[in-house]
């Protein structure tokens, strides 16, 4: 126990300084291995692996193969994202008494996937409050197959969002310096976790590497965050929550703390109607 108490705290520290933390084989070899068996055939059942050659896919494929929320149908997967050896982690790293379950999801890197360029990932979610990812690492991560790249310290410039990227927000000299810091590249081996904050700037390598590099993310929001916007997010609008409104619900469950040790049930399909559902599509040319 206070060799627990011990690590959480060398994690709490690194997290306050830097905005990441590295937690070392928290998940055993048979776990990892069971975890990722089942991504797998979720990525085949979804149909979110691609058969065109990288070259031809849009700008995101060729960078990773991703599907969100597994959690909900696979009741292994939710106990992971329910496990306190991480959500724990995160509730302490957030200095939160209690965290949600926001989404999850894969990232695989195929051979000869493209890098990920920085980012914040805070920009893509209409949430005021803290978030904390876990990023699993399913294999070991190498530099060459893709790591994870952070920005030391890049948290503590707060959140941007995305229109912040494009029109371009005009940081201080303070927080620029922040961002403008060499990221860091953290290889892992395969068990471990890296927790980042959403709101330090990181990036990923590209996979040159002749092997799929797997790793699978589940984020976790502090009770009593709130809806920031009104820009469209699935689970938050068919939960029905309003801007400034609590983010919680079916599909936003108690991770942590859950004293009777059960696991959150898998919440009901997505509601028939939902103003500004679905999003409207682009036509093609």
């Amino acid at each position: 126990m206070e060799e627990w108490a011990e690590s959480v705290a060398t994690l709490r520290r690194d997290f306050a300084e830097g905005g990441f933390a590295v937690a070392e084989a928290v998940l055993s070899g048979p776990e990892t291995i069971e975890l990722a068996a089942i991504l797998d055939e979720a990525l085949v059942r979804r149909r979110a692996l691609e058969e065109r050659p990288l070259a031809e896919r849009a700008v995101l494929n060729r960078q990773f193969s991703h599907c969100y929320n597994v959690w909900e149908e696979e009741g292994r997967v939710r106990a992971v994202a329910c496990d306190p050896r991480i959500a724990g982690i995160a509730a302490a790293l957030l200095e939160a008494g209690a965290v949600r379950l926001f989404l999850d999801q894969t990232f695989y890197k195929e051979p000869g996937a493209e890098s990920t360029s920085l980012h914040q990932d805070i920009t893509r979610w209409p949430v005021r409050g803290r978030l904390v990812t876990a990023w699993i690492a399913l294999d070991d991560v190498s530099l060459a197959s893709g790591a994870l790249a952070y920005v030391p310290g890049s948290h503590q410039v707060g959140p941007s969002s995305w229109l912040d990227l494009v029109t371009g927000r005009q940081w201080s000299d303070d927080q620029r310096a922040l961002i403008e810091r060499e990221p860091v590249m953290v290889p892992v081996r395969r068990g471990s976790i890296l927790f980042h904050d959403a709101c330090t700037f990181h990036a990923a390598g590209p996979n040159t590497t002749p092997h799929r590099r797997r790793a699978f993310a589940v984020v976790y929001v502090a009770d009593g965050a709130e809806r920031s916007s009104s820009l469209p997010f699935p689970s938050i609008d068919w939960d029905g929550v309003p801007v400034g409104d609590r983010i919680a619900g079916p599909r936003h469950p108690l991770a942590w703390p859950r004293p009777d040790g059960s696991l959150p049930p898998p919440p009901p399909s997505p509601p028939t109607h939902v103003p500004g559902w679905p999003l409207p599509v682009a036509p093609v040319a």
